[in-house]
């Protein structure tokens, strides 16, 4: 139940976002185009899940969506494209949690998330796997930390 919950509410948030009036790009039945600018690689697992969601709000919108993919530094390249895009609600960037940690590392971005940014919702729950050689010690994360820290690795 939370995937459905979690999928409606980052539909709505970037029909809300795409509702915004129009853009000189348009399709040939007059609809505005609404430009996702994703900060990931194309054909990514991030790329994959931007066009899924995008698919969705095109049907749901009725309207074409195009997905622009800007990856680079986190995020970093597609936000600061997208702050330098005219603001009529048509260009909207999709960017990972990494684009947080970007604040502190990147000092001149061109953009502050925080002030120059609304964030709209969240589209999904990414899950990140860490993997072992099956020769290292630990089936569990606690079991591999000890093993870790046995080996006198800073945990």
């Amino acid at each position: 139940m939370r995937g459905r919950r979690v999928w409606k509410t980052g539909l709505a948030a970037l029909a809300l976002t795409a509702a915004a009036g129009p853009v000189q790009a348009q399709t040939t039945f007059g609809q505005p185009v609404v430009q996702i600018v994703a900060g990931g690689a194309a054909g990514g697992v991030f790329d994959i899940a931007v066009r899924i969601v995008s698919d969705r709000l095109g049907r749901e919108l009725g309207r074409t969506i195009v997905i622009d993919n800007r990856p680079g530094a986190a995020g970093a390249v597609a936000l600061s494209y997208v702050k330098t895009a005219k603001p009529d609600g048509q260009t909207v960037a999709v960017v990972n949690v990494g684009a947080a940690a970007n604040e502190s590392i990147i000092k001149d971005r061109g953009y502050n998330l925080l002030a120059d940014f609304e964030p709209v919702g969240i589209y999904a729950y990414p899950t990140n796997v860490l993997i072992v050689n099956p020769a290292v010690p630990g089936t569990s994360m606690s079991a591999f930390v000890d093993a870790l820290k046995a080996r006198g690795a800073a945990c």
